[in-house]
């Protein structure tokens, strides 16, 4: 198996193998116990940033062919990821991880006045970086269990279950 993580960039996905982002960390995390080895060890693990993504998208020509039957789509797609988990987690953690679904309709862009950035910021009482929020994974105080209240996580969550299952049983069965 190979992951590909997308992302804003550093602060969510993280740039490398040896510098994963808060996104990636929990994506593991998620999936440890499932697999006996590790995407790590393996380099099975991609991350794009969503720079790299929109300056690929912009090199490939379409593939698509208009027409009655087939609309016009491209290649290539991405979905504009934002760490709306892991920031709402951060958040609702505050709370006792209460009210958290409140959180996803707070926005995500970090320009706009109560962005859900400035809110982590200031709840912290420092800047939200990348080697903070891992920190905060590691030392427990952001747990994935806990963001049952977070409709996309959770919605995340369940994909990621049927997805690896369906592959391990792809496996298991000589697939």
């Amino acid at each position: 198996m190979h992951l590909v993580l997308s992302g804003e960039g550093a602060s969510d996905v993280g740039v490398d193998l040896e510098h994963l982002g808060p996104i990636t960390k929990l994506v593991l995390r998620e999936m440890d116990g499932r697999l006996t080895y590790s995407l790590i060890d393996y380099q099975a693990l991609t991350l794009f940033s969503k720079a790299e993504l929109v300056a690929r998208a912009k090199q490939m020509k379409s593939r698509s062919r208009k027409g009655k039957k087939q609309p016009s789509e491209t290649r290539y797609f991405y979905n504009n990821a934002r760490a709306l988990a892991l920031l709402a987690g951060t958040l609702a953690a505050k709370n006792g991880y209460r009210d958290c679904q409140k959180l996803e309709d707070e926005s995500g862009n970090d320009a706009s006045p109560n962005s859900l950035k400035s809110q982590l910021e200031t709840y912290l009482g420092e800047p939200a970086t990348r080697e903070l929020l891992n920190n905060k994974i590691d030392d427990g105080k952001i747990e994935g269990d806990r963001l049952v209240d977070i409709p996309s996580f959770m919605a995340f969550k369940e994909r990621l279950e049927v997805v690896l299952t369906n592959l391990l049983r792809g496996k298991n069965q000589g697939g």
